[in-house]
């Protein structure tokens, strides 16, 4: 099954009126709508298929920014989801599909009844089909003369990838299902899925986590590992260690003098100087931990207490004291062993509410409460235990204390993946390296998604040869150059399947010259242009990037580096104004590979805006920005903005390639606020 064809009637927003291919096995000599409905098609003798057999096809959609690259993803859901928009698209949008596999046709037309088409192909009359909103469970496909509304073929399914943090699908969809009926709701999740950094609906995992799922479970699957072998990537293991830095931890206390100065009748009764020192000697303690285990949760507490402040150490000193006259009738004469045995004799966070920082004694609490849990992660090089955990809850609140411990560094998180027969860290790999990964792990563990829910629904007992439109928004934001050239290549390496009961249409709006040269120009989409006689399979490729990566001697090695260092600053000062313009961080966080350190993400954009702007405009040293310390423009900016304007100027007017310079010119004319 696949999409060959939209026709809409008349002009939406940005979409021009007409006719849009998706695939071109068939050529549409005339489609008429209305009236005597009539499709006329013709076999495409020059038609090739260049993907796998799993691949139906793969298109794109180009055009200029706000030219409607989105609104078209509105065309191709708005069918499924009725209504996603109001009530425009109403009988305007019609949707031609294939399956191949009982060479048939189907049409829908949203969400008119889709009665009466006649459709020709080679000249001769043949039927066309459509499926039904009121489908019973044993056939769902019925003659278009018969009176019933269609809907998108039961055989296909689609999900949505965007990674942008203002996506417009995902508040089309946020805004229709926060207040649809349960019927709708239901139909979305078992047809439709979303991909992207936020949530549909409230109880959806956040991407982050999806991703570390979604990725150990499709690796550990049978049918998918071979899917990630194809890509050259392998699991390797989950090894989880103990930081302890030291081998003996030692407790700080407030200075000696101070604490006489502000409590002396207390401090005189118990402690000489020399008693003092010896108090700071004593309360060292041993770490033993090399795994999660009961000296772990012990040490957990220990290197948390805050006893360096002279109110908390007093608190301490009274808790002894009561400790000490409750069990004995009176004070120990050794004091020293007394504070030494209270401290090592603490076992829970209760115990030393007072004792450590508020927000730390929550965090220690919330830890404590999933004990258990984490006992359980020393089973996680069990392949077969991990399998299992992995499908539960469980396992995602595991994920959520790792990840705390992880940014407290009381725990060390990897995920080892093999390639080329390199153990290599999933955490440590390169930005561009870790969202491919994510693209293919996320989109697999969709499609698993909609399988469970539809076998659950005897509807889809007797659909076949399923196939998954899968929408992708603006690839290359998030790929860099040498991902986005193999992008295509590993789509159609990655999604095979042994056997033949799962079909993948892609269909991907991009910038990226990468993605374009891999697509025959036929399935191109070319928004906002009449007509384009450019060849591009197998084009010519010249672009500037976001991240330092070029396509290896297509320039000079000295203009290259100009035109590198030229653009990492003006991308580095596009992202400044992207945060301040329109409170978009990602870029920013993106380029730097910062992660959030606390749930406080707001507090934390703040910082990190006024540290970067600090950092170029004030030239104050900072260790999070070191991917650009030795780029030249920054003292440019430092002494004069007016000067590094001009230095720009005179840079990109030079500049012969004119893709580089035209992207380099948009930059620096959103950067310097001007128009031209």
């Amino acid at each position: 099954m696949k999409l060959l064809y939209i026709h809409i009637e008349e002009d939406y927003k940005h979409i021009k009126a007409g006719g849009y291919y998706f695939d071109r096995e068939f050529i549409v000599k005339k489609f008429i709508p209305r009236g005597n409905k009539k499709i006329e098609l013709e076999t495409n003798g020059n038609y090739h298929h260049p993907f796998n057999n799993n691949l139906s096809n793969i298109s794109c959609i180009v055009g200029k920014n706000g030219i409607g690259k989105t609104t078209f993803f509105e065309l191709i859901i708005a069918p499924l989801l009725w209504n996603l928009d109001g009530e425009e698209l109403v009988n305007k949008i019609h949707l031609l599909f294939y399956d191949e596999e009982k060479n048939e046709f189907l049409i829908q037309t949203y969400y008119h009844n889709s009665k009466n088409w006649n459709l020709f192909l080679d000249r001769e009359s043949i039927d066309i089909y459509k499926n039904t909103w009121n489908q019973n469970d044993k056939d769902l496909l019925i003659s278009n003369t018969e009176y019933a509304y269609s809907v998108l073929p039961y055989q296909f399914n689609i999900i949505f990838h965007s990674l942008s943090p203002f996506d417009r699908i995902y508040d089309l969809l946020k805004t229709q299902l926060s207040g649809a009926s349960s019927a709708k709701k239901i139909h979305y999740q078992k047809r439709l899925k979303y991909i992207g950094t936020k949530q549909i609906e409230n109880d959806e995992t956040t991407y982050e986590y999806m991703t570390l799922m979604n990725l150990i479970s499709v690796l550990l699957n049978k049918k998918s590992k071979v899917m990630f072998n194809n890509l050259g990537y392998e699991y390797g293991s989950i090894n989880i260690n103990v930081e302890n830095e030291q081998y003996y931890f030692n407790i700080k206390l407030p200075s000696f003098k101070e604490l006489k100065k502000e409590y002396p009748s207390l401090i005189e009764s118990f402690f000489t100087e020399e008693l003092y020192l010896e108090l700071e000697d004593k309360l060292s303690f041993e770490l033993k931990s090399e795994k999660i285990d009961d000296f772990f949760f012990k040490e957990l507490i220990l290197k948390n207490l805050k006893l360096d402040s002279k109110s908390k150490f007093i608190f301490l000193l009274d808790k002894v004291i009561k400790k000490e006259k409750d069990l004995t009738g009176e004070l120990s004469i050794n004091i020293i062993d007394s504070i030494y045995n209270f401290i090592k004799d603490i076992k829970t966070p209760k115990e030393v509410k007072q004792l450590v920082l508020p927000k730390t004694y929550y965090l220690l609490k919330d830890i404590f409460i999933n004990k258990e849990l984490l006992l359980n992660i020393n089973n996680f090089n069990n392949d077969e235990y991990l399998k299992e955990i992995v499908k539960s809850g469980e396992f995602l609140e595991t994920l959520r204390i790792i990840k705390l411990l992880t940014r407290k560094k009381n725990i060390k998180f990897e995920m080892n993946l093999i390639k080329n027969g390199n153990s290599l860290n999933y955490f440590r790999l390169s930005s561009g390296e870790k969202t491919l990964l994510s693209y293919f792990a996320n989109i697999l563990g969709r499609i698993k998604e909609l399988d469970e829910i539809q076998a659950e629904d005897s509807s889809y007992d007797n659909v076949k040869n399923k196939t998954y439109l899968i929408l992708i928004d603006e690839v290359e934001l998030h790929l860099h150059p040498e991902w986005q050239r193999n992008f295509i290549k590993q789509l159609n390496e990655f999604f095979t399947y042994e056997d033949n009961t799962k079909k993948f249409q892609f269909v991907i709006a991009t910038h990226s010259p990468f993605v374009v040269s891999d697509i025959y120009d036929e399935n191109i989409i070319y928004l906002g242009q009449e007509s384009v006689s450019s060849k591009t399979f197998g084009g010519n490729i010249f672009d500037i990037f976001k991240d330092d990566f070029y396509v290896s001697n297509t320039i000079g090695s000295f203009s290259e580096e100009v035109i590198k260092e030229l653009s990492e600053i003006l991308y580095v000062l596009y992202a400044i104004k992207k945060a301040d313009n329109e409170e978009n961080y990602f870029m920013l966080r993106d380029f730097f590979d910062l992660m959030y350190e606390t749930d406080n993400k707001e507090e934390e954009n703040e910082v990190l805006l006024k540290d970067i702007k600090e950092f170029i405009y004030e030239f104050i040293e900072n260790e999070k920005f070191k991917k650009i310390n030795d780029n030249k423009y920054l003292e440019v900016i430092y002494k004069s903005l007016e000067d590094f304007y001009k230095e720009v100027n005179l840079i990109i007017n030079n500049i012969g390639e004119e893709v580089i310079q035209e992207h380099l010119q948009k930059m620096f004319n959103y950067v310097s606020e001007r128009n031209g």
